[in-house]
């Protein structure tokens, strides 16, 4: 026999599957994100973070980008394929250089053009120290991302300078 308590219970259970399944089923959208908050958080630095915890980063960092991985910077009219050993070798000397350093993303756009690729554009914002030398930028990024073994990876990274756009 069904109750009024019965139904109650069946709807609240649904519900409740409902918001979970919406929260925590993996969303490629936020799966990117994610890989975008980790390269805000690793590419930051602190004054006091030890060779050691920069080498790791970097590690971390690079783990995001296939093997091999375009890269092309605009402004220089360079353009070329690095492994991921080589793009670890990059943050590396890069993050040794600035004893502070901020990476934020904003305006972020993701779209899905083909099963498994996303097309991301967003605006890249870096403030840091380095001694008495302080470090404000603002680059404008578009990069093709693949899903590759249930991972998002980098497989191209365009740089541009947000004044030529």
């Amino acid at each position: 026999m069904v109750t009024g308590k019965s139904v109650i219970l069946a709807l609240a259970v649904v519900i409740g599957a409902t918001i979970v399944a919406f929260l925590y089923w993996p969303h490629d959208k936020r799966a990117i994100g994610k890989q975008l908050t980790l390269l805000e958080v690793k590419g930051s630095k602190e004054p006091t973070e030890q060779p050691v915890e920069t080498l790791l980063k970097s590690k971390q960092i690079a783990g995001l980008f296939r093997d091999p991985c375009r890269f092309t910077v605009a402004a220089s009219d360079f353009s070329g394929e690095y492994d991921r050993k080589q793009i670890m070798d990059r943050i590396t000397m890069i993050r040794s250089s600035w004893s502070r350093m901020r990476v934020r993303f904003y305006d972020i756009s993701i779209d899905f053009p083909e099963e498994k690729t996303a097309g991301l554009i967003m605006t890249v914002r870096l403030n840091g120290m380095n001694g008495n030398d302080a470090l404000a930028d603002t680059q404008e990024v578009s990069a093709t991302l693949r899903k590759i073994e249930g991972d998002w990876l980098f497989t191209s990274v365009r740089i541009e300078e947000v004044l030529q756009r």
